[in-house]
C-alpha cells in the first residue's frame, strides 16, 4: 500500500509541476529540478508566503485553512508552525506531509527572492550547489510573479 500510495502521490506532483512549469513558461526538459535531500532545514521556523492558490489546493485536500494558515500584520497568509517547523513537515519521517500539493513557494524553493540582492539560492538549502543558474534564473521569474499575486493579495486584506 505505501508504495502504491507514494507512486500516486509522485506522479501527481509530477502533474502539477507540469501544470505549474506551463502557466509559468518553464519547459520541464530543460529543467533540472532539484530533488529535496529531507533535511528539513526550510521547513524550520517557516515564514512561507501562501497565495489563494495555495490556500484552495490544501482545503480541497481536506485541510482546514485554520489549522495551517495564519495571517499576519500586514495581511499575508503564511504557513503555520507546530514544533519548531512547518505544520505539514513529518519530523520523525522527514518528509512534507502535502509534498504532491505543497505551495508555489515551496515548488520554487531554494530560489527565494531577497530585499537587497534580488533573486538568489537560499544559503541554508544543503542541495544550492544543485541549481544552475539558468534553473535559478527560471525559478526567479517564477517567484517574481508569486509575489507580485501575494503581494496583491495581502494588499486586498488590507483594504477590506
Amino acid at each position: 500500500m505505501g508504495r502504491t500510495s507514494e507512486h500516486k502521490s509522485h506522479e501527481h506532483s509530477r502533474l502539477i509541476t507540469r501544470e505549474f512549469c506551463h502557466k509559468h513558461q518553464i519547459r520541464p526538459e530543460q529543467s533540472s529540478f532539484m530533488r529535496c535531500l529531507r533535511c528539513g532545514i526550510c521547513c524550520q521556523e517557516t515564514d512561507m508566503m501562501l497565495s489563494e492558490e495555495d490556500i484552495a489546493r490544501l482545503e480541497k485536500r481536506g485541510h482546514n485553512r485554520k489549522s495551517f494558515v495564519r495571517i499576519d500584520a500586514e495581511g499575508y497568509a503564511l504557513l503555520r508552525n507546530r514544533q519548531g517547523h512547518c505544520v505539514f513537515y513529518n519530523i520523525q519521517e522527514r518528509r512534507c506531509e502535502v509534498y504532491a500539493f505543497r505551495p508555489a513557494g515551496c515548488r520554487v524553493y531554494p530560489v527565494v527572492f531577497d530585499e537587497e540582492s534580488g533573486v538568489i539560492v537560499d544559503f541554508i538549502c544543503h542541495a544550492l550547489g544543485s541549481i544552475s543558474e539558468d534553473e535559478k534564473a527560471r525559478r526567479g521569474k517564477c517567484v517574481i510573479r508569486l509575489l507580485e499575486k501575494i503581494d496583491a493579495q495581502a494588499n486586498a486584506r488590507r483594504s477590506k
